[in-house]
């Protein structure tokens, strides 16, 4: 991204994406989210999806009701790669909440370890993935459909 760009223009772009990307690879079926923008937490990830739906509004203060968001992070790191990058990693986190939503384990060992499941569904919404030794199919790339 540009260097001279806001944070409300990363936030506004990255939301936009979101969007995009939902409409032409999910139909619209994933629930509105919520995109954070943090630090790598292990210096090694690119963004990440909760597991669950971890942020809450309240509707007009009503404490009865409230409008529960899934999370996708995007690490402040990879607000430097190119825009196909980041839609990369943006549809792999969507891949993510797509099988949460579908109660589909798609992980294990905390995360890391993508499995088969992970694979068939990331496939099926624009992404290419090759499995490596230690993490499975976490390995993502835009297929040239996508890009």
């Amino acid at each position: 991204m540009k260097r001279n760009t806001t944070i409300q223009d990363i936030q506004y772009t990255l939301e936009k994406l979101f969007n995009d990307l939902n409409s032409e690879y999910y139909n619209n079926e994933l629930p509105p989210i919520l995109i954070t923008i943090m630090k790598s937490r292990h210096g090694k990830e690119l963004g990440w999806a909760t597991a669950g739906e971890v942020w809450h509004q309240k509707e007009n203060g009503d404490s009865e009701n409230t409008n529960s968001y899934y999370e996708i992070n995007i690490c402040a790191d990879a607000l430097y790669l190119s825009i196909n990058d980041i839609a990369e990693i943006m549809l792999h986190e969507m891949a993510h909440i797509y099988n949460i939503q579908r109660h589909i384990i798609d992980t294990s060992r905390n995360g890391t370890y993508h499995n088969k499941r992970f694979a068939l569904t990331a496939q099926a919404h624009g992404l290419i993935c090759e499995s490596t030794p230690n993490n499975g199919f976490a390995h993502t790339e835009l297929s040239k459909q996508t890009i």
